[in-house]
Protein backbone atom coordinates (compact mmCIF):
# COMPACT_ATOMS: atom_id res chain seq x y z
CA UNK A 1 0.00 0.00 0.00
CA UNK A 2 1.20 3.67 -1.13
CA UNK A 3 1.52 5.75 1.70
CA UNK A 4 1.20 9.41 1.08
CA UNK A 5 3.75 12.23 1.53
CA UNK A 6 2.19 13.99 3.90
CA UNK A 7 1.58 10.95 5.69
CA UNK A 8 5.15 10.05 5.85
CA UNK A 9 5.90 13.65 6.80
CA UNK A 10 3.80 13.07 10.23
CA UNK A 11 4.76 9.93 10.98
CA UNK A 12 8.92 10.80 10.50
CA UNK A 13 8.00 14.11 12.56
CA UNK A 14 6.71 11.90 15.26
CA UNK A 15 9.49 9.23 15.09
CA UNK A 16 11.84 11.95 15.73
CA UNK A 17 9.89 13.51 18.46
CA UNK A 18 9.20 9.94 20.00
CA UNK A 19 13.11 9.64 19.70
CA UNK A 20 13.79 12.76 21.42
CA UNK A 21 11.57 12.39 24.10
CA UNK A 22 12.77 8.90 24.93
CA UNK A 23 16.17 10.35 25.37
CA UNK A 24 15.78 13.50 27.31
CA UNK A 25 13.24 11.70 29.27
CA UNK A 26 15.56 8.92 30.62
CA UNK A 27 18.14 11.24 31.01
CA UNK A 28 15.88 13.52 33.19
CA UNK A 29 14.56 10.70 35.12
CA UNK A 30 18.22 9.11 36.25
CA UNK A 31 19.24 12.31 36.96
CA UNK A 32 16.54 13.20 39.30
CA UNK A 33 16.86 9.52 40.31
CA UNK A 34 20.94 10.37 41.31
CA UNK A 35 19.67 13.59 42.57
CA UNK A 36 16.86 12.01 45.08
CA UNK A 37 19.46 9.39 46.17
CA UNK A 38 22.37 11.85 46.67
CA UNK A 39 19.77 13.70 48.95
CA UNK A 40 18.66 11.00 50.78
CA UNK A 41 22.45 9.45 51.00
CA UNK A 42 23.52 13.37 52.09
CA UNK A 43 21.31 12.83 54.95
CA UNK A 44 21.97 9.65 55.97
CA UNK A 45 25.47 10.79 56.38
CA UNK A 46 24.80 13.90 58.32
CA UNK A 47 22.45 12.28 60.90
CA UNK A 48 25.57 8.69 60.97
CA UNK A 49 27.93 11.83 62.00
CA UNK A 50 25.62 13.71 64.53
CA UNK A 51 24.63 9.80 65.98
CA UNK A 52 28.32 9.31 65.86
CA UNK A 53 29.16 12.60 68.01
CA UNK A 54 26.52 11.32 70.38
CA UNK A 55 27.46 7.73 70.60
CA UNK A 56 31.20 9.07 71.41
CA UNK A 57 30.31 11.11 74.52
CA UNK A 58 27.53 8.35 75.49
CA UNK A 59 28.52 6.92 78.96
CA UNK A 60 26.15 3.96 77.96
CA UNK A 61 28.19 2.91 74.81
CA UNK A 62 31.05 1.38 77.83
CA UNK A 63 27.75 -0.69 79.41
CA UNK A 64 25.39 -2.13 77.14
CA UNK A 65 22.83 -2.71 80.07
CA UNK A 66 22.28 1.05 79.93
CA UNK A 67 22.23 1.71 76.08
CA UNK A 68 18.65 2.37 76.15
CA UNK A 69 19.27 5.95 77.98
CA UNK A 70 18.14 7.48 75.02
CA UNK A 71 21.05 9.30 73.73
CA UNK A 72 20.81 7.70 70.41
CA UNK A 73 17.07 8.29 70.26
CA UNK A 74 17.44 11.74 70.26
CA UNK A 75 19.77 11.47 67.45
CA UNK A 76 17.35 9.22 65.43
CA UNK A 77 14.18 10.74 63.42
CA UNK A 78 11.33 9.62 62.05
CA UNK A 79 11.32 6.66 60.27
CA UNK A 80 14.43 5.51 61.14
CA UNK A 81 16.53 3.46 62.41
CA UNK A 82 19.75 3.91 64.25
CA UNK A 83 22.15 1.18 65.82
CA UNK A 84 25.32 1.14 67.21
CA UNK A 85 28.03 -1.80 67.98
CA UNK A 86 30.69 -1.94 69.79
CA UNK A 87 33.56 -4.33 68.90
CA UNK A 88 30.62 -6.34 66.33
CA UNK A 89 28.23 -6.56 69.25
CA UNK A 90 24.09 -4.66 68.66
CA UNK A 91 24.60 -2.26 71.91
CA UNK A 92 22.30 0.17 71.20
CA UNK A 93 18.90 0.04 68.84
CA UNK A 94 17.10 3.48 68.12
CA UNK A 95 14.73 5.28 66.00
CA UNK A 96 11.03 4.80 65.25
CA UNK A 97 11.50 1.72 63.59
CA UNK A 98 12.77 -0.95 65.43
CA UNK A 99 13.59 -5.01 65.75
CA UNK A 100 14.49 -5.23 62.06
CA UNK A 101 16.35 -8.04 60.99
CA UNK A 102 18.89 -6.19 59.08
CA UNK A 103 22.37 -7.56 57.89
CA UNK A 104 25.67 -6.44 59.90
CA UNK A 105 26.96 -3.18 59.39
CA UNK A 106 29.33 -2.54 56.41
CA UNK A 107 31.00 0.71 56.33
CA UNK A 108 29.47 3.18 53.67
CA UNK A 109 26.43 2.27 51.99
CA UNK A 110 24.33 -0.67 51.09
CA UNK A 111 20.52 -1.23 49.89
CA UNK A 112 18.78 -3.86 51.48
CA UNK A 113 15.12 -5.29 50.99
CA UNK A 114 13.61 -6.14 54.21
CA UNK A 115 10.31 -7.25 54.62
CA UNK A 116 9.38 -6.18 51.13
CA UNK A 117 11.06 -2.30 51.62
CA UNK A 118 13.90 -1.65 50.45
CA UNK A 119 16.40 -0.01 52.70
CA UNK A 120 19.42 2.61 52.25
CA UNK A 121 21.66 1.69 55.44
CA UNK A 122 24.98 3.92 56.07
CA UNK A 123 27.42 2.65 58.65
CA UNK A 124 30.50 5.20 60.36
CA UNK A 125 32.82 4.62 62.35
CA UNK A 126 33.69 7.31 64.39
CA UNK A 127 37.71 8.63 64.57
CA UNK A 128 37.73 8.69 68.58
CA UNK A 129 36.44 5.25 69.42
CA UNK A 130 37.37 2.91 66.56
CA UNK A 131 35.66 -0.42 68.39
CA UNK A 132 32.28 1.71 67.66
CA UNK A 133 30.22 1.66 64.66
CA UNK A 134 26.89 3.41 63.80
CA UNK A 135 24.39 2.40 61.18
CA UNK A 136 21.94 4.66 60.19
CA UNK A 137 19.10 3.57 57.52
CA UNK A 138 15.96 4.59 55.90
CA UNK A 139 13.29 3.41 53.59
CA UNK A 140 13.48 4.03 49.90
CA UNK A 141 9.65 3.99 49.94
CA UNK A 142 9.49 7.59 49.30
CA UNK A 143 12.51 8.48 46.37
CA UNK A 144 11.11 5.07 45.11
CA UNK A 145 7.45 7.05 44.70
CA UNK A 146 8.98 10.26 43.56
CA UNK A 147 11.04 8.64 41.11
CA UNK A 148 8.41 6.70 39.98
CA UNK A 149 5.80 9.57 40.19
CA UNK A 150 8.85 11.23 37.55
CA UNK A 151 8.14 8.72 35.36
CA UNK A 152 4.66 8.56 34.89
CA UNK A 153 4.63 12.56 34.54
CA UNK A 154 7.49 11.82 31.66
CA UNK A 155 5.22 9.32 30.33
CA UNK A 156 2.55 11.49 30.04
CA UNK A 157 3.97 14.68 28.41
CA UNK A 158 5.39 12.41 25.87
CA UNK A 159 2.48 10.98 25.28
CA UNK A 160 0.85 14.14 24.84
CA UNK A 161 4.03 15.84 22.84
CA UNK A 162 3.51 12.65 20.36
CA UNK A 163 0.22 13.40 19.58
CA UNK A 164 0.77 17.14 19.44
CA UNK A 165 3.57 16.12 17.30
CA UNK A 166 1.58 14.10 14.83
CA UNK A 167 -1.01 16.54 14.67
CA UNK A 168 1.53 19.75 13.69
CA UNK A 169 3.37 16.81 11.26
CA UNK A 170 -0.15 16.43 9.47
CA UNK A 171 -1.04 19.48 9.36
CA UNK A 172 2.39 21.21 8.08
CA UNK A 173 2.84 18.23 5.62
CA UNK A 174 -0.82 19.25 3.85
CA UNK A 175 0.87 22.87 3.72
CA UNK A 176 3.88 21.21 2.37
CA UNK A 177 2.00 18.88 0.15
CA UNK A 178 -0.20 21.57 -1.18
CA UNK A 179 1.34 22.87 -4.37
CA UNK A 180 1.52 19.27 -5.27
CA UNK A 181 -2.24 18.82 -4.86
CA UNK A 182 -2.92 21.49 -6.96
CA UNK A 183 -0.12 20.30 -8.93
CA UNK A 184 -2.09 16.77 -9.40
CA UNK A 185 -5.23 18.75 -9.53
CA UNK A 186 -4.43 20.87 -12.61
CA UNK A 187 -2.62 17.73 -14.38
CA UNK A 188 -6.00 15.53 -13.89
CA UNK A 189 -8.05 18.70 -15.21
CA UNK A 190 -5.88 18.76 -18.24
CA UNK A 191 -6.44 14.65 -18.51
CA UNK A 192 -10.13 14.87 -18.27
CA UNK A 193 -10.84 18.20 -20.79
CA UNK A 194 -7.95 16.75 -22.91
CA UNK A 195 -7.43 20.85 -23.06
CA UNK A 196 -3.26 20.89 -24.03
CA UNK A 197 -3.56 24.44 -23.64
CA UNK A 198 -3.70 24.23 -19.90
CA UNK A 199 -1.12 25.16 -17.91
CA UNK A 200 -0.10 23.78 -14.10
CA UNK A 201 0.60 25.94 -11.42
CA UNK A 202 4.26 26.81 -10.83
CA UNK A 203 3.98 28.40 -7.09
CA UNK A 204 5.43 26.22 -4.19
CA UNK A 205 8.81 25.20 -3.17
CA UNK A 206 12.00 25.16 -5.97
CA UNK A 207 10.92 21.21 -6.61
CA UNK A 208 7.35 21.91 -6.96
CA UNK A 209 8.27 25.02 -9.31
CA UNK A 210 10.99 22.56 -11.24
CA UNK A 211 8.50 19.71 -11.47
CA UNK A 212 5.16 22.33 -12.79
CA UNK A 213 7.66 23.44 -15.31
CA UNK A 214 8.66 20.20 -16.83
CA UNK A 215 5.06 19.56 -17.47
CA UNK A 216 4.05 22.72 -18.51
CA UNK A 217 7.12 22.43 -20.88
CA UNK A 218 6.40 18.82 -21.89
CA UNK A 219 2.40 20.19 -22.17
CA UNK A 220 3.61 23.00 -24.83
CA UNK A 221 5.11 20.10 -26.94
CA UNK A 222 2.29 17.79 -26.73
CA UNK A 223 0.03 20.77 -27.98
CA UNK A 224 2.56 21.94 -30.51
CA UNK A 225 2.26 18.54 -31.61
CA UNK A 226 -1.08 17.93 -31.32
CA UNK A 227 -1.78 21.08 -33.64
CA UNK A 228 0.54 19.77 -36.07
CA UNK A 229 -1.17 16.17 -35.81
CA UNK A 230 -4.51 17.46 -35.97
CA UNK A 231 -3.84 19.99 -38.70
CA UNK A 232 -2.42 16.96 -41.22
CA UNK A 233 -5.50 15.19 -40.60
CA UNK A 234 -7.91 17.71 -41.25
CA UNK A 235 -5.41 18.65 -44.79
CA UNK A 236 -5.88 14.73 -45.20
CA UNK A 237 -9.85 14.55 -44.87
CA UNK A 238 -10.37 17.58 -46.68
CA UNK A 239 -8.16 16.62 -49.38
CA UNK A 240 -10.02 12.98 -49.38
CA UNK A 241 -13.55 15.06 -49.01
CA UNK A 242 -12.63 17.18 -51.72
CA UNK A 243 -11.26 14.45 -54.17
CA UNK A 244 -14.38 12.23 -53.61
CA UNK A 245 -16.33 14.98 -54.51
CA UNK A 246 -14.35 16.34 -57.55
CA UNK A 247 -14.71 12.37 -58.67
CA UNK A 248 -17.96 12.02 -57.88
CA UNK A 249 -19.33 14.70 -60.28
CA UNK A 250 -17.85 13.07 -63.64
CA UNK A 251 -18.49 9.99 -62.65
CA UNK A 252 -22.00 10.68 -61.93
CA UNK A 253 -21.96 12.38 -65.33
CA UNK A 254 -20.22 9.28 -67.47
CA UNK A 255 -23.20 6.79 -65.29
CA UNK A 256 -26.04 8.54 -66.29
CA UNK A 257 -24.22 8.75 -70.09
CA UNK A 258 -24.02 4.70 -69.29
CA UNK A 259 -27.52 4.49 -68.55
CA UNK A 260 -28.63 6.33 -71.60
CA UNK A 261 -26.41 3.86 -73.53
CA UNK A 262 -27.60 0.84 -72.82
CA UNK A 263 -31.31 1.90 -71.96
CA UNK A 264 -31.91 2.68 -76.06
CA UNK A 265 -31.29 -1.34 -76.64
CA UNK A 266 -30.70 0.00 -80.43
CA UNK A 267 -27.17 -1.41 -80.34
CA UNK A 268 -26.96 -5.31 -82.48
CA UNK A 269 -23.78 -5.95 -80.75
CA UNK A 270 -24.25 -7.57 -77.72
CA UNK A 271 -20.31 -7.93 -76.95
CA UNK A 272 -20.39 -4.01 -76.66
CA UNK A 273 -23.75 -4.01 -74.55
CA UNK A 274 -21.98 -6.49 -72.26
CA UNK A 275 -19.20 -4.03 -72.05
CA UNK A 276 -21.33 -1.20 -71.30
CA UNK A 277 -23.18 -2.99 -68.72
CA UNK A 278 -20.06 -4.18 -66.89
CA UNK A 279 -18.69 -0.45 -67.25
CA UNK A 280 -22.01 0.58 -65.29
CA UNK A 281 -21.52 -1.56 -62.63
CA UNK A 282 -17.58 -0.61 -62.13
CA UNK A 283 -18.74 2.89 -62.06
CA UNK A 284 -21.00 2.24 -59.43
CA UNK A 285 -19.00 0.77 -57.20
CA UNK A 286 -16.10 3.29 -57.79
CA UNK A 287 -19.13 5.68 -56.31
CA UNK A 288 -19.66 4.08 -53.20
CA UNK A 289 -15.83 3.64 -53.11
CA UNK A 290 -15.61 6.81 -52.89
CA UNK A 291 -18.63 7.93 -50.66
CA UNK A 292 -17.25 5.41 -48.16
CA UNK A 293 -13.92 6.97 -48.31
CA UNK A 294 -15.98 10.11 -47.46
CA UNK A 295 -17.62 8.71 -45.09
CA UNK A 296 -15.09 7.00 -43.50
CA UNK A 297 -12.37 10.39 -43.49
CA UNK A 298 -15.09 12.57 -42.04
CA UNK A 299 -16.23 9.31 -39.09
CA UNK A 300 -12.26 10.18 -38.18
CA UNK A 301 -12.64 13.50 -36.56
CA UNK A 302 -15.86 12.37 -34.55
CA UNK A 303 -15.51 15.92 -32.77
CA UNK A 304 -16.32 17.88 -35.59
CA UNK A 305 -19.32 16.15 -36.45
CA UNK A 306 -22.82 18.19 -36.20
CA UNK A 307 -24.43 15.74 -33.56
CA UNK A 308 -28.56 15.91 -33.20
CA UNK A 309 -31.26 13.98 -31.57
CA UNK A 310 -32.53 11.35 -34.32
CA UNK A 311 -35.84 9.34 -33.92
CA UNK A 312 -33.81 5.92 -34.99
CA UNK A 313 -37.16 4.48 -35.56
CA UNK A 314 -38.09 6.80 -38.35
CA UNK A 315 -34.31 6.79 -39.80
CA UNK A 316 -34.46 2.74 -40.17
CA UNK A 317 -38.01 2.80 -41.80
CA UNK A 318 -36.49 5.49 -44.38
CA UNK A 319 -33.67 3.46 -45.04
CA UNK A 320 -35.71 -0.06 -45.03
CA UNK A 321 -38.30 1.85 -48.02
CA UNK A 322 -35.47 3.15 -49.43
CA UNK A 323 -33.59 -0.56 -49.54
CA UNK A 324 -37.06 -2.10 -50.76
CA UNK A 325 -36.62 0.01 -53.58
CA UNK A 326 -33.63 -0.62 -54.51
CA UNK A 327 -34.01 -4.42 -54.39
CA UNK A 328 -37.52 -5.19 -55.56
CA UNK A 329 -36.74 -8.64 -56.04
CA UNK A 330 -35.63 -9.31 -52.43
CA UNK A 331 -37.29 -9.27 -49.34
CA UNK A 332 -36.16 -7.06 -46.61
CA UNK A 333 -38.34 -7.23 -43.41
CA UNK A 334 -38.77 -4.67 -40.80
CA UNK A 335 -39.58 -4.99 -36.68
CA UNK A 336 -39.18 -1.91 -35.09
CA UNK A 337 -40.93 -0.05 -32.51
CA UNK A 338 -44.21 2.76 -33.23
CA UNK A 339 -42.86 4.79 -30.82
CA UNK A 340 -39.87 7.52 -31.20
CA UNK A 341 -36.39 5.73 -30.34
CA UNK A 342 -34.16 8.79 -29.51
CA UNK A 343 -30.31 8.69 -29.97
CA UNK A 344 -28.04 11.61 -29.98
CA UNK A 345 -25.58 11.20 -33.38
CA UNK A 346 -25.20 12.12 -36.43
CA UNK A 347 -27.82 11.74 -38.60
CA UNK A 348 -25.34 10.77 -42.32
CA UNK A 349 -23.20 8.47 -40.33
CA UNK A 350 -26.80 6.86 -39.19
CA UNK A 351 -28.28 6.25 -42.34
CA UNK A 352 -24.89 5.00 -43.86
CA UNK A 353 -24.81 2.70 -40.83
CA UNK A 354 -28.53 1.35 -41.69
CA UNK A 355 -27.47 1.15 -44.98
CA UNK A 356 -24.44 -0.59 -45.39
CA UNK A 357 -25.58 -3.21 -42.69
CA UNK A 358 -28.96 -3.70 -44.95
CA UNK A 359 -26.53 -3.60 -48.24
CA UNK A 360 -24.45 -6.29 -46.69
CA UNK A 361 -26.82 -8.60 -45.90
CA UNK A 362 -28.70 -8.04 -49.63
CA UNK A 363 -25.35 -8.79 -51.40
CA UNK A 364 -23.63 -11.93 -48.90
CA UNK A 365 -27.19 -13.51 -47.90
CA UNK A 366 -28.09 -15.43 -50.96
CA UNK A 367 -27.73 -18.60 -51.82
CA UNK A 368 -27.95 -20.17 -54.95
CA UNK A 369 -29.74 -17.35 -56.73
CA UNK A 370 -32.52 -17.76 -54.27
CA UNK A 371 -34.55 -14.73 -53.56
CA UNK A 372 -33.14 -13.13 -50.39
CA UNK A 373 -34.70 -12.25 -46.85
CA UNK A 374 -33.37 -9.78 -44.59
CA UNK A 375 -34.79 -8.60 -41.41
CA UNK A 376 -34.31 -6.13 -39.30
CA UNK A 377 -35.35 -5.73 -36.16
CA UNK A 378 -34.42 -2.72 -34.20
CA UNK A 379 -35.38 -2.51 -29.67
CA UNK A 380 -33.86 -2.00 -26.53
CA UNK A 381 -31.74 -4.32 -24.80
CA UNK A 382 -33.20 -4.65 -21.50
CA UNK A 383 -30.42 -5.34 -19.28
CA UNK A 384 -28.44 -2.00 -20.37
CA UNK A 385 -30.82 0.35 -21.83
CA UNK A 386 -28.37 0.33 -25.07
CA UNK A 387 -30.24 0.86 -28.47
CA UNK A 388 -30.29 -2.73 -30.79
CA UNK A 389 -29.79 -2.97 -34.02
CA UNK A 390 -29.78 -6.54 -35.27
CA UNK A 391 -29.74 -7.28 -39.54
CA UNK A 392 -30.47 -11.14 -40.46
CA UNK A 393 -29.67 -12.89 -43.48
CA UNK A 394 -30.00 -16.87 -44.65
CA UNK A 395 -26.76 -16.74 -46.69
CA UNK A 396 -23.82 -18.72 -45.34
CA UNK A 397 -22.49 -16.72 -42.63
CA UNK A 398 -18.90 -15.47 -41.85
CA UNK A 399 -16.84 -18.07 -40.31
CA UNK A 400 -15.55 -17.55 -36.31
CA UNK A 401 -12.23 -17.21 -37.13
CA UNK A 402 -12.77 -14.23 -39.47
CA UNK A 403 -15.22 -12.14 -37.70
CA UNK A 404 -13.28 -10.03 -36.00
CA UNK A 405 -11.73 -9.17 -39.17
CA UNK A 406 -14.62 -8.21 -41.20
CA UNK A 407 -14.73 -4.97 -39.88
CA UNK A 408 -11.25 -3.78 -40.75
CA UNK A 409 -11.41 -1.48 -43.77
CA UNK A 410 -10.95 -3.48 -47.04
CA UNK A 411 -11.33 -6.54 -45.53
CA UNK A 412 -13.16 -9.07 -46.97
CA UNK A 413 -14.60 -12.94 -45.36
CA UNK A 414 -13.71 -15.86 -47.71
CA UNK A 415 -17.48 -16.11 -47.97
CA UNK A 416 -18.58 -12.73 -49.43
CA UNK A 417 -19.92 -12.22 -52.86
CA UNK A 418 -17.52 -10.37 -55.07
CA UNK A 419 -18.11 -6.67 -56.15
CA UNK A 420 -17.71 -5.18 -52.58
CA UNK A 421 -15.57 -2.49 -51.65
CA UNK A 422 -14.80 -3.84 -48.23
CA UNK A 423 -15.14 -0.44 -46.84
CA UNK A 424 -18.86 -1.06 -45.54
CA UNK A 425 -18.35 -3.03 -42.72
CA UNK A 426 -15.49 -0.43 -41.37
CA UNK A 427 -18.03 2.32 -41.64
CA UNK A 428 -20.41 0.28 -39.50
CA UNK A 429 -18.05 -0.21 -36.97
CA UNK A 430 -16.76 2.86 -37.15
CA UNK A 431 -20.36 4.46 -36.08
CA UNK A 432 -20.79 2.47 -33.96
CA UNK A 433 -17.83 3.75 -31.48
CA UNK A 434 -18.64 7.06 -32.85
CA UNK A 435 -22.37 6.78 -31.37
CA UNK A 436 -20.89 4.78 -27.67
CA UNK A 437 -21.42 1.66 -29.17
CA UNK A 438 -20.46 -1.42 -30.51
CA UNK A 439 -20.49 -3.85 -33.67
CA UNK A 440 -20.83 -7.92 -33.91
CA UNK A 441 -21.38 -10.55 -35.78
CA UNK A 442 -22.63 -13.65 -35.18
CA UNK A 443 -24.89 -16.66 -36.57
CA UNK A 444 -28.51 -16.06 -37.25
CA UNK A 445 -31.04 -18.17 -35.52
CA UNK A 446 -31.95 -18.93 -39.02
CA UNK A 447 -28.96 -19.56 -40.75
CA UNK A 448 -26.63 -16.80 -42.16
CA UNK A 449 -25.09 -14.03 -40.35
CA UNK A 450 -26.18 -11.59 -37.50
CA UNK A 451 -24.99 -8.35 -37.50
CA UNK A 452 -25.47 -6.76 -33.70
CA UNK A 453 -25.23 -3.21 -33.42
CA UNK A 454 -25.51 -1.67 -29.41
CA UNK A 455 -25.78 1.64 -29.50
CA UNK A 456 -25.96 4.59 -26.85
CA UNK A 457 -29.77 5.56 -25.98
CA UNK A 458 -30.42 9.59 -25.82
CA UNK A 459 -30.40 10.56 -22.26
CA UNK A 460 -34.48 11.86 -21.66
CA UNK A 461 -35.12 15.50 -22.89
CA UNK A 462 -35.36 17.81 -19.39
CA UNK A 463 -39.57 19.17 -19.16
Amino acid sequence: MRRSLRFAFSAAAAAIVCALLLVAGAAVTRLYAADQRAELDGALRRQARAVSLAAVLAPELADAAAAGDGTLRRAAGAETVVRAFRDGELVADAGSVTGLDLPEPALGFTTVTVDGTRWRLYAHEPAARSDVIVQVGRPQDEVDAAIASVRRIMLAVGVAALLAALGLGWWAGGALVAPLARLRDAAASVTTTRDLRTRVPADGPAEVHAVADSINTMLTRLEASVARTDASLAASRSFAASVAHELRTPLTSIRANLEFLHGRGTDPDPERAAAVAEIATEQARLIDLLDGLRLLALGDAPAALPMREVDLAELVDERVQLARRRHPGDTVLLEAPDDPVPVRGWAEGLAALVDNLVANALAHGRRDDAQVTVRVGLGTDPATGDLRLVVDDDGPGVPVDERAGVFERFARASTAAPGGSGLGLALVAQQAAIHGGTAAVTDAPGGGARFDVRLRAAPPTPR
